[in-house]
């Protein structure tokens, strides 16, 4: 299954908490983000868990820094 990358900055309004928690149950992975308000994620996973991400959170993000396959596949 191909992996991808996906590194998104949140609105400030979004609910942090919650998206934190997702993220560990969904099974992707965290990578390191620069440390900004509002947070930045940056999640390696396979495809239809980071496309699941993106379908839930959308309206939560305020700009999408990285979007694409693992540089390394």
């Amino acid at each position: 299954m191909s992996q991808k990358r996906l590194m998104v900055q949140m609105k400030p309004q979004a609910n942090i908490d919650e998206i934190y928690q997702n993220i560990e149950a969904s099974g992707a992975h965290m990578l390191p983000a620069p440390r900004i308000f509002p947070p930045v994620f940056h999640l390696v996973g396979p495809e239809p868990i980071i496309n699941n991400f993106k379908q839930q959170y959308s309206d939560d993000f305020e700009r999408v820094m990285v979007d694409g396959p693992l540089d390394n596949e």
